[in-house]
C-alpha cells in the first residue's frame, strides 16, 4: 500500500477473530508496540519467532527496510493485523502487487501484468514457497488436509510438492468439477482446507 493509506488503518495485536483487546491507529500505536515488547519480554518471541531479547528486537526493527522480505510474517498465529477503512483504489492507494514465483508463466501472472499496467502498480515476485505432500499430518490443521493434498497429487499428475499456484488451480477445479472432490467433504470443508494447505506452504515452505 502507499504510505498515505496508513492514516485510515486500524491495527490489532493478533488475529481479529480472537477479539484482541490491543488495538491502535497510526496516531495511537503505542499499545501495539507495548504488546509487542511485552510478548518479547515474557516469552522471548517476536511475532512467534523464538530467541529475541528486547535489545535484539529493537535492533531488528531499526534495521528493517521498506522492501525487505524478511523472516517475520510466516507465523500464522502471531502478527499485527491491519484493516484499511474506506474504499481502496488500485491506482491511488496500491503501490505494489506481490506474487509467489509459482505463478510465473501462468494465466494469473498474465492477469497481474495487465492489472499492474492499467493501474500503475508495481508487480513483484517473492521466492516460490513449496511443501512436500508427504509431510502433511493430521495434527496441525486437522484430518482432511492430507487426503486433500493426496487428491491434488493424483489429479495433477503425481506432483510431490505443493505451492501457491497448484493450490489455487486445485481450488478452482473443485468448483468447476465438484463431483471429483465432494467425497472428501462439503464445499465449506474444501474451502477451509485449501486454505489450510496454503498455511503449510506459507509457514514451512
Amino acid at each position: 500500500m502507499k504510505p498515505h493509506t496508513v492514516n485510515r488503518c486500524t491495527f490489532a495485536f493478533g488475529d481479529s477473530y480472537t477479539n484482541p483487546d490491543v488495538l491502535g491507529t497510526a496516531d495511537h500505536f503505542y499499545g501495539i508496540v507495548k504488546a509487542l515488547l511485552q510478548s518479547v519480554q515474557d516469552d522471548g518471541k517476536l511475532l512467534g519467532k523464538d530467541g529475541f531479547s528486547i535489545k535484539q528486537t529493537t535492533d531488528y526493527i531499526l534495521s528493517m527496510q521498506r522492501d525487505d522480505i524478511n523472516m517475520l510474517g510466516r507465523d500464522l498465529d502471531n502478527y499485527i493485523e491491519t484493516h484499511i477503512h474506506g474504499k481502496v483504489s488500485l491506482h491511488d492507494d496500491v503501490d505494489s502487487l506481490y506474487l509467489d514465483e509459482s505463478f510465473a508463466g501462468t494465466g494469473t501472472e498474465k492477469s497481474a501484468v495487465k492489472l499492474s499496467e492499467r493501474y500503475e502498480v508495481k508487480l513483484r515476485f517473492i521466492p516460490k514457497r513449496q511443501f512436500p505432500i508427504c509431510k502433511i499430518d493430521d495434527e496441525w490443521k486437522g484430518p482432511l488436509a492430507r487426503p486433500l493434498a493426496e487428491r491434488i497429487k493424483d489429479k495433477f499428475g503425481g506432483i510431490e510438492l505443493l505451492d501457491a499456484a497448484l493450490i489455487g488451480f486445485a481450488s478452482q477445479d473443485s468448483v468447476s468439477n465438484k463431483n471429483d472432490w465432494l467425497d472428501l467433504g462439503t464445499e465449506y470443508d474444501l474451502f477451509q482446507n485449501f486454505k489450510y494447505l496454503w498455511h503449510y506452504v506459507a509457514h514451512f515452505g
